[in-house]
């Protein structure tokens, strides 16, 4: 079976066989309700007390879970690996498979307990259960089930620690219309402490503040506390209230703390570097009656995250940028002909400028016409077409804070292949392929002859970027050439004090891809 090893294939059985309707294809499991799917992975074993202990490690998708996998894990214990893998695989389908019938899928599970709670001021149904382990020589005075008890409720869960959680602001913006998935995992020992807490299957190390003034364990050996919730909108059709400021600033000090392995995906490409993670104040009633003059009446959802949260800064691409900037208003006579794919004709019309996106591309808000309060991209630079990214400017906004969350890159609404980073790697590559070089020394022959800065991407001009502007890249031309083991310190990164250049480009060896109607990369010599 694809991809799977023989351990693997046992842990993808032992899954599968928990849930009636489930089958094996191409190596992921396909759980037989609410679309769901999920790729099990052994990653790796070890002796313990004894016997074996394996790491298992799982990814969700599908249906309300969404596209993007989310991560979870759980450690097995047996006499040898293969009864491990069963006896991880049989405790996490038996205790938290119930949880996704019914947070995931919508069934309702007799037995299994449900609140309600106002969480960042949405309703919301929780769905908990733990999965507890004692680790020690001697068992406890009075047994272990009194003993975890007694350690959650010094921990304040009260039954749950998830509940402390989602009642504290050690939580990022949650999605108010589709379910989180909030896993906890507490390793307690005299003296020390470990807390893990992931959002949608990604570490949220802030989330360990909400647990960090309670009393440590003082009791013998360890104990492991593990916990799985799902929190499912009850009215996801309702319409979504402005961020609050203040969570939203948690937010963003949270996206910019490194995780274990480094900065996140949002935090650590150059677009972060433009706004910091940093918000810019609300607009005034006098500044927005200004920009409305030019604009008409803006977006609800838009003008209330205006005058509420922020009039720029943080968000997607370079950050948000404020209304009162004039480029910003440079298209907003007219109405927008807009059709999702279509290629670009002329300068857009009857549009607010949102944010840049990189490599020419822009985010704008329609103003006027069917498509009033939807933004769009417009890929100039890249695949040059519009492309419709989101209904609204909250669900625009939210979107990208959850692709954040979720440490999922490159957030893109375009084709990033199209941009000319794409066709300038490839010639490059093929002319060291034309000078003999081969495999894995064509690699290191290119991370050691593209040095930082030496992409430079100017604009060919349009309504809101003047022509032979430098233009910063795209998200997704960073990962690209992050995927070929360079930086993003590759591109030449305008500021605001350069200068348009010429429309000359240099021609060192290897030279360029081949200029695009609208703009072009060129490589720097030196």
């Amino acid at each position: 079976m694809a991809d799977l090893s023989p351990l693997d294939l046992v842990f993808s059985e032992t899954i599968a066989r928990h849930f009636p309707n489930a089958r094996i294809e191409d190596g992921v499991v396909e759980l037989g309700f609410g679309d769901l799917k999920m790729r099990c992975e052994v990653n790796g074993s070890q002796e313990f007390g004894g016997g074996r202990t394996v790491s298992l490690y799982m990814r969700l998708w599908g249906g309300a879970a969404g596209p993007a996998p989310t991560f979870i894990s759980i450690s097995g214990y047996g006499d040898n690996d293969h009864n491990a893998v069963i006896t991880g695989g049989c405790n996490w389908a038996c205790t938290f498979g119930p949880l996704l019938r019914a947070g995931l899928a919508g069934e309702q599970v007799p037995d299994l307990p449900v609140t309600h709670a106002t969480v960042q001021g949405h309703a919301m149904a929780v769905y908990t259960d733990g999965l507890d382990r004692f680790v020690g020589e001697d068992a406890p005075p009075g047994g272990v089930g009194p003993l975890m008890s007694r350690v959650r409720a010094t921990l304040g869960g009260r039954p749950w620690l998830s509940d402390r959680l989602l009642q504290s602001e050690a939580l990022p913006v949650l999605d108010p219309h589709r379910p989180t998935i909030l896993s906890v995992f507490v390793f307690e020992q005299a003296e020390r402490r470990i807390v893990e807490v992931k959002v949608n299957g990604c570490d949220w190390p802030h989330g360990g503040r909400a647990l960090a003034d309670t009393p440590g364990y003082q009791g013998p050996g360890a104990v492991l506390l593990r916990e799985l919730t799902v929190v499912t909108p009850l009215h996801p059709e309702a319409p979504t209230p402005p961020l609050a400021r203040d969570l939203l600033a948690r937010t963003l000090a949270g996206l910019a703390a490194p995780l274990e392995r480094g900065p996140r995906a949002a935090a650590r490409w150059p677009g972060w570097a433009a706004h910091g993670g940093a918000l810019l104040p609300p607009l005034t009633p006098e500044a927005l009656a200004e920009v409305e003059a030019d604009t008409g009446r803006l977006p609800g959802d838009y003008r209330a995250f205006l005058t509420e949260v922020a009039a720029g800064g943080a968000g997607p691409g370079y950050g948000l940028l404020a209304p009162t900037e004039a480029r910003t208003r440079a298209a907003v006579e007219g109405v927008p002909s807009l059709t999702d794919g279509a290629e670009l004709e002329g300068d857009p019309e009857g549009v607010l400028l949102l944010a840049d996106a990189g490599c020419g591309v822009t985010w704008q808000l329609v103003l006027r016409g069917p498509a009033r309060g939807e933004v769009w991209a417009s890929a100039t630079g890249s695949d040059e077409r519009y492309h419709r990214a989101a209904p609204s400017f909250s669900a625009w906004y939210r979107a990208w804070l959850d692709a954040a969350i979720r440490d999922v890159a490159p957030w893109i609404h375009w084709n990033a292949a199209a941009c000319a980073t794409a066709s300038l790697l490839s010639n490059y590559l093929e002319r060291l392929e034309q000078d003999g070089l081969q495999g894995d020394a064509r690699f290191e022959a290119m991370q050691a002859g593209l040095r930082p800065g030496a992409i430079r991407l100017t604009s060919g001009g349009h309504r809101f970027i003047e022509a032979g502007a430098g233009v910063p890249p795209c998200q997704g031309c960073v990962t690209l050439v992050e995927s070929f083991g360079l930086g993003a310190d590759a591109f030449a990164i305008p500021t605001a004090a350069d200068e348009p250049t010429p429309e000359v480009a240099e021609a060192p060896s290897p030279p360029p891809a081949a200029p695009r109607r609208s703009w072009w990369s060129r490589l720097l010599g030196g």
